[in-house]
């Protein structure tokens, strides 16, 4: 669907894929990453499944209607359904979604409103000798909000194996994969413009219950692989015979703070490096940046709460204004030994005096 006559990419408000593949863009953005109807069994060692967008129904905006209306009728092995599309283009694309999924068989995972990605590498990586390109990719980060105001910023990365994560709660205020980084020295591409990739929050809307938000991290060679998926999957898994309905809205942004009634601090950036004064710990570093109108103010310094929940432990914790950028940046050292069991699992927030607090940062590290 276009916004005007013309034959140029630039004019395309959204763009059906195949399966049940999509995806959108706003003003001033470049195409990147893609959104789901739905994901069956994905991420597992079984076979994943596809549903389908079989047919289309499009509604004729009527008068000076801002919107257009999209139904779409999803078939698969396991599940079918009916979905409406209430899109809306601007500076950021709205598209309101609205589903009722019939379950046919038993399935071992169900994703609702997934969201899939590229990344090859970032700031995080230690990989830049692989391309002239400083960066490459789609998205940069998983961010999750839950109802009651906690917010978890979880930087992606690839490894030679499949990584699993699960961030738990209770009735998801909001998740999305985020392009946080807009700087187009952070990529020096012309072409791809991973600068202008947009973001995809979504909202749900009524009450999902418990479960967790899923992250899957493919191992990739290119950035012509999408290799990272993400979504809502229900602490009880739907059975056969089911009758399920989920309403959310899907925000195509530029935005790094989708949430605007929240303007807590925020992760700007995750750096992974070594320190060979200590015989190998590995040190993280993160900065925070404020997203509130008056910015940080150096002297109201916070405190830091870190924690190494897997396979490691906390060996130092440094906390330094960074006045060139005007964020705070937190160094964590971490011993992991010379042959970890497993993933080292981590987490950081800072805590202001004044009861602000900022989003968590949460990291899964592999050697």
């Amino acid at each position: 669907i276009r916004r005007q006559r013309q034959m140029s990419i630039r004019d395309r408000v959204i763009s059906f894929l195949g399966a049940s593949y999509f995806r959108a863009i706003g003003n001033d953005m470049h195409y990147g990453l893609s959104a789901r109807g739905l994901a069956i069994n994905a991420g597992l060692s079984t076979p994943e499944e596809f549903p389908r967008f079989v047919e289309f129904w499009l509604g004729k905006p009527e008068g000076e209607s801002t919107e257009m209306v999209i139904y779409a009728l999803m078939n698969s092995p396991s599940v079918t359904g009916a979905y409406r599309f209430v899109l809306e283009p601007g500076g950021d694309t709205r598209v309101e979604v609205k589903s009722r999924l019939y379950i046919r068989k038993d399935v071992d995972s169900f994703g609702v409103a997934p969201l899939t990605s590229m990344y090859w590498y970032g700031e995080n990586s230690n990989r830049k000798g692989v391309d002239y390109r400083p960066e490459v990719h789609d998205s940069d980060g998983l961010r999750v909000e839950e109802k009651g105001g906690l917010i978890k910023w979880r930087p992606l990365e690839v490894s030679d194996a499949t990584r699993l994560s699960y961030l738990q709660l209770d009735d998801p205020a909001g998740f999305g994969l985020m392009q946080r980084d807009r700087l187009f020295a952070s990529y020096e591409d012309l072409e791809a413009e991973y600068h202008k990739r947009p973001s995809l929050w979504i909202i749900p809307k009524g009450d999902w219950g418990k479960g967790h938000v899923k992250l899957v991290e493919l191992p990739t060679v290119s950035e012509f692989e999408d290799n990272v998926i993400s979504f809502w999957e229900p602490s009880v898994l739907p059975s056969k015979g089911d009758v399920l309905d989920y309403e959310y809205t899907m925000l195509w942004t530029l935005s790094s703070n989708p949430a605007q009634d929240n303007t807590g601090p925020i992760v700007r950036s995750t750096r992974v490096g070594y320190d060979q004064s200590s015989g190998g710990d590995v040190l993280f570093v993160i900065d925070f940046e404020s997203t509130g109108a008056d910015g940080f103010d150096e002297n109201r310094v916070p405190t830091v709460e870190a924690k190494v929940f897997s396979n490691g432990s906390l060996a130092h914790v440094n906390t330094q204004w960074n006045s060139y950028s005007e964020t705070w940046r937190v160094t964590l050292r971490v011993h992991v030994g010379v042959e970890p069991k497993g993933p080292v699992e981590l987490a950081c927030y800072l805590d202001f005096s004044e009861g602000e607090r900022s989003e968590t940062w949460t990291y899964q590290w592999t050697r």
